[in-house]
């Protein structure tokens, strides 16, 4: 039987989420490439018809008959589970019963994690179910790699590293930035310590009186939004120039970040490659100011070249800007950004994908 593909992915487009834009651009690609795929996912109005078949689910016990004829119509071969998405629900373990019984239905199994090493104790344990049962893991980076193969080392050999893709592509040169756009890209959640954001925007507006506009490009979860009302009235009341981009479709966001002359970003856990907000603005060329954590050390060979660290009070951010408004310096970083950054363009990463399928 010739391979199908079924890809297991709680969120998906128009749903606000990093892992649903992923599971969108990967399953275009692996389809460009000849891999038949189709699709599962969550059974809500905000995920339209995508235009190939695809199965709508609660993902509750009672959706696994619906799950299993599906598959069995489409003549599927192979699963690959998205993890974690949002729409999975919280606490919800009945997607790790689904990949448990499809491995043992005779299916082969991959996952694709987005998170294991920083997540706390409960949720690692609950991922060991992935683990186990699949033929092979993806991993977004090596950090992520050497968590994983120490948590389960009788994986062996059966990791494997794929970049989080970038979601954001236009054409982009450095004359089409604006020297008075800074932006901000992201999912607006709580606990994320994202205020720091409008704090390190602060005091560029303290040390530059109106010369910037600051942008706020992203999307507000369903579960949230009285947060991002309080987060945005917050930041008004601290930058006279403010803009607002708010749950555009991903289509869009290219157009949004063109002009962006730098952006800001925190993650409470420090910048990695697995941020796709990061990889959306390096992809593109755009400089990005943000804070170091434990993972910040693949991208060493960016710091100063594009990718600025904060201090902690964020007193070096005016001296950052003045450098990057020097031309040739603002063209080497571009430079610099959109070469280090190829591997997470999506032909890529599916090849990747293709080459495991194969093996399995």
């Amino acid at each position: 039987m010739a391979m199908k593909l079924a890809v297991l992915s709680g969120d998906y487009p128009k749903v606000i989420s990093g892992v649903g834009d992923n599971s969108y651009y990967l399953i275009r690609e692996l389809q460009k490439s000849g891999v038949e795929t189709v699709l599962v996912t969550t059974d809500v109005p905000e995920i339209p018809d995508p235009g190939f078949p695809t199965l709508k689910i609660r993902w509750r016990l009672r959706d696994y008959a619906k799950l299993r004829a599906f598959l069995k119509r489409q003549q599927v071969t192979h699963v690959m589970i998205q993890y974690p998405c949002s729409l999975y629900g919280k606490y919800n373990l009945i997607p790790h019963l689904y990949v448990k019984w499809l491995r043992l239905a005779g299916y082969k199994i991959v996952s694709t994690l987005h998170e294991f090493s920083n997540i706390h104790l409960l949720r690692r344990l609950s991922e060991y179910v992935f683990l186990f049962f699949s033929h092979w893991i993806f991993v977004t980076n090596e950090y992520e790699r050497r968590a994983v193969s120490a948590f389960f080392p009788r994986l062996g050999k059966k990791v494997s590293i794929v970049p989080a893709g970038n979601n954001v592509s236009v054409e982009r040169s450095p004359a089409d930035a604006d020297p008075g756009v800074i932006a901000f890209f992201g999912i607006f959640y709580p606990n994320k310590q994202m205020e720091q954001v409008i704090r390190m925007m602060a005091e560029i507006e303290r040390q530059f009186p109106r010369k910037y506009t600051f942008r706020f490009i992203g999307g507000v979860h369903p579960y949230y939004r009285e947060y991002y009302q309080a987060f945005r009235e917050q930041a008004e009341s601290a930058l006279p120039r403010s803009e607002w981009r708010i749950d555009r479709p991903i289509e869009e966001i290219g157009g949004l970040i063109k002009d962006v002359f730098c952006a800001a970003l925190y993650f409470k856990d420090g910048v990695s490659s697995r941020r796709s907000s990061f990889t959306a603005f390096i992809s593109n060329g755009i400089p990005v100011i943000t804070n170091p954590g434990r993972y910040s050390g693949e991208l060493n060979a960016l710091e100063g070249k594009g990718l600025f660290y904060a201090g902690e009070a964020f007193q070096n951010i005016p001296g950052v800007l003045q450098k990057l408004h020097a031309p040739q310096f603002y063209e080497t970083c571009h430079q610099t950004l959109v070469q280090f950054a190829r591997p997470f363009q999506y032909p890529a990463i599916a090849a990747e994908y293709r080459a495991v399928f194969a093996r399995l």
